[in-house]
């Protein structure tokens, strides 16, 4: 389902349409349905949300200003821009671990698991595929993309993949106005 993106009361508010990523993505020619299913991922919970941003980056202030104390107690300011710099040249090393040195203080941070946005399934995604399919959006090409996985002996988690390789799809339409919402062109047709 596609939702708005404009403030509204309730529900969820995607920063990412499917729907208008689907076709950003096929505009730049076939792709394979796995490939876009991954990338839309990708872009859904690559940024931190707000809360774990807020609480990075007071972590990270609260670590540059016990290094940069001389003496116990030590008011130490940090102005706004600042902070906001702070996160962005210590964000990768909060989440990631391990201790680096920028600038001339150096930092150590434990990993931190940042919870992930719920980002719709491979399944679900598919049948936004099957939509675009009835609606003459895409079509698939008749090639497969074989799967790639770590290891070359399948295991009970890997076994499906080998067995089911990604269709190879393309886009028919890309100026449709039904890509703005699916779902309504659909139950419309």
């Amino acid at each position: 389902m596609v939702t708005r993106t404009d403030p509204a009361r309730g529900g969820f508010k995607r920063k990412i349409r499917l729907g208008e990523f689907i076709r950003d993505t096929l505009a730049l020619g076939p792709r394979p349905a796995h490939a876009i299913y991954i990338a839309y991922k990708q872009a859904a919970q690559g940024d931190l949300g707000h809360d774990a941003k807020r609480l990075a980056t007071r972590r990270i202030k609260n670590a540059i200003t016990g290094i940069r104390r001389t003496k116990p107690r030590e008011r130490v300011k940090i102005s706004e821009e600042e902070q906001k710099q702070l996160f962005e040249d210590w964000k990768d090393t909060y989440v990631r671990g391990g201790t680096s040195t920028i600038n001339g203080e150096t930092l150590t941070f434990n990993p931190h698991r940042i919870k992930s946005k719920h980002v719709i399934s491979y399944n679900g995604f598919m049948h936004y595929i099957y939509v675009c399919r009835q609606l003459g959006l895409v079509e698939y090409t008749g090639e497969e993309n074989p799967a790639h996985v770590k290891s070359d002996a399948p295991t009970s988690s890997t076994e499906w993949y080998y067995k089911h390789p990604s269709k190879v799809i393309r886009g028919i339409n890309l100026t449709d106005p039904a890509w703005q919402n699916l779902w309504q062109a659909y139950s419309l047709r």
